[in-house]
């Protein structure tokens, strides 16, 4: 089969060869006529592949074409190209390849056929060296013994027929016991032989003591008849006594041979009752290996469901884990946000009260400037009236002005205050959310307790049930105690794996109880901290809400005082268009986005101006 493999291949790739030649480039037909010409006497069946290969890559190799002395012109011009010629070596490397792998195998087989007969010989010798004993046994047995023996003799030579697939130790102890009663039988037989010499012996006894008695009696002819007579006795009471005697050793003989028989038949049924226990023995072995192949199959069955669900809880952990830390990290982060607006929150408020301290020591700094300016304005009673419209205008203006700030204030005000109610209830609402994540954290942990303690007990009936297989497999062999001793060193080291990651599971969860803990005394912390903040800027919203209440009812009432004096101005003539007029151009320009503290400065510049005009005598 290899050989018409490797001729097929090699085929094959000749042809192919020939194919891509033939369509790679045209070669006159006469060249290569003329140069296979000179290889017409082999034949290609009596060549070896080798050399039909050699032959084929000469007509397409360039060196033997070019040293052709009718192709040199065409082979110069026509070379084969690079790819052909790596082609075919790689194709020669296949073949022999392919030659090697065919020594290789029929090597092999010449071995494998060697040993097959080896293992046949044996076979037949020992077929060969059973026959003999079985025939030797056989014939060394009587014909009596013959019948009574046919059966068991049939069942010994069945049981010797049987294949030799028994298992070695039974078949040595059953060779010995057969041995042994083969030994009982041969010594049965050699004390029959000796009884049936005896007996052969006392026979023939008679007839030789006989003749010797006789020239006795000869000799004594002269005597008395009575000695003829009390020899003839004596000779008659002895072979009596001898037939007593051989009937004795018959029935000694008869019984030994009973007996022998019953020993044979005993030993022949011992070892049908021995052929018949191991046979049991045998399938009680199957069964029990089967029972405890189940037993196992049951065991990795329970290891790989114990094994899933182990997973199954440490990927939910961590899960679990992962959302718990994320959700700590935003919380950290919005912590430190919130102390950072905390920081700039208590900037922003001591920035507002270094400024109210600054204005309040404007609003003295003019007060008192104010006073001096009055004093003024006083000893020049004329320039006060012209003073006093152009304050009046201004007034009005800074009125507007005050109105828009106070507006802007109370828009910036409730801007903040919306802030820090959407800031507050936010903040409410991330801590509900934590609080129902540390509830549902709550609620795996009490189910992964559970489930420890439903795999615990999986294991408690596991090794219960292995506990009762080996209470049932005590007498089995000792080859199943390694694997029994395997199999409890495995469990107990997954005992031991699954208590390290119940520890560690526990462990985990104990130290996240802790962080969590500590997370909510922080957002507490934090939430207070919020409520007083937002409560004291509630209070400084009130106050400033009551301080500009406060101002513009002051304005109100400097605007009325300033109507009321200019009303009386024009009532006393004091007041005139062109002179109020020159002593606006006369007074240093003022811009008309003044604060609230000069406004106030302004108030408190009207009251002493009202009460110096009443000092006058101009109200």
């Amino acid at each position: 089969m290899e050989m018409d493999h490797t001729e097929r291949a090699y085929r094959e790739a000749v042809a192919k060869l020939k194919f891509l030649l033939s369509e790679s480039y045209s070669q006159p037909p006469e060249v290569i006529y003329s140069h296979t010409h000179h290889h017409h006497h082999v034949s290609p069946l009596s060549r070896s592949p080798r050399s039909r290969f050699d032959t084929s890559t000469l007509s397409i190799a360039p060196g033997p074409i070019v040293k052709h002395p009718s192709d040199s012109s065409l082979a110069t011009v026509q070379a084969p190209p690079h790819e052909f010629v790596s082609y075919i070596q790689r194709q020669e490397d296949y073949i022999q390849q392919l030659e090697k792998e065919k020594s290789f195998f029929q090597e092999e087989m010449s071995t494998l056929m060697n040993k097959v007969k080896e293992v046949l010989v044996e076979n037949e010798n020992l077929r060969r060296d059973k026959k003999l004993q079985v025939n030797v046994s056989s014939s060394e047995d009587s014909g009596s013994e013959e019948t009574v023996e046919e059966k068991p003799r049939k069942k010994r030579s069945q049981s010797q027929e049987r294949p030799h697939s028994r298992l070695a130790s039974s078949n040595i102890v059953l060779e010995s016991k057969i041995s042994e009663l083969e030994a009982q039988l041969m010594q049965t037989k050699i004390d029959l032989q000796k009884a049936q010499e005896e007996v052969s012996s006392c026979k023939m006894r008679p007839f030789d003591s006989e003749p010797r008695s006789l020239p006795l009696i000869l000799d004594d002819s002269s005597g008395a008849e009575a000695n003829l007579k009390d020899q003839i006795n004596l000779l008659q009471r002895e072979k009596d006594e001898l037939h007593e005697a051989l009937i004795k050793l018959q029935l000694v003989v008869s019984h030994l041979e009973k007996t022998s028989m019953v020993q044979k038949v005993k030993s022949l049924d011992v070892v049908d009752q021995a052929q018949f226990e191991k046979n049991q023995a045998e399938l009680e072995v199957r069964r029990l290996m089967a029972e405890l192949e189940r037993a196992h199959e049951k065991q990795r069955e329970a290891m790989q469901e114990q094994n899933r669900l182990r997973q199954d809880a440490e990927r939910r952990y961590n899960i679990q884990l992962e959302k718990l830390t994320s959700d700590l990290q935003e919380q950290w982060d919005h912590t430190g946000k919130l102390s950072l607006e905390l920081d700039r929150q208590h900037r922003l408020e001591n920035e507002l009260r270094r400024e109210l301290n600054q204005k309040i020591s404007f609003i003295d700094e003019l007060k008192k400037e104010l006073t001096a300016k009055t004093s003024c304005r006083i000893r020049v009673r004329t320039v006060c009236k012209g003073n006093l419209q152009s304050e009046a205008l201004s007034a009005s203006a800074e009125k507007e002005s005050l109105e828009r700030e106070l507006a802007s204030a109370k828009l910036s005000t409730e801007r903040n205050d919306r802030a820090n109610k959407q800031e507050i209830q936010r903040l409410q609402a991330e801590v509900t959310s934590l609080r129902q994540r540390l509830d549902r954290a709550d609620v795996d942990l009490l189910h992964s307790r559970k489930e420890t303690i439903r795999l615990k007990e999986q294991i408690a009936s596991l090794e219960k049930e292995l506990n009762l297989t080996k209470l049932e497999s005590v007498d089995r062999p000792s080859a199943l105690d390694g694997k029994r001793e395997d199999l409890s060193a495995m469990i107990k080291s997954m005992d031991a794996k699954h208590l390290q990651n119940i520890a560690d599971l526990e462990s985990m969860i104990e130290t996240q109880t802790e962080l969590m803990d500590k997370l909510k005394d922080e957002c507490q912390n934090l939430t207070l901290k919020l409520d007083e903040t937002s409560s004291r800027h509630k209070e400084e919203v009130i106050n400033f809400n009551e301080f500009n209440d406060g101002l513009m009812s002051r304005l109100n009432h400097v605007w009325s005082n300033c109507h009321e004096l200019r009303r009386l101005c024009e009532v006393h003539g004091i007041y005139s268009f062109s002179q109020m007029s020159k002593w606006s151009e006369s007074m240093p320009s003022k811009t008309t986005h003044w604060t609230i503290n000069e406004t106030i400065s302004d108030s408190f510049a009207y009251t002493s101006l009202d009460d110096s005009c009443v000092n006058y005598g101009l109200l």
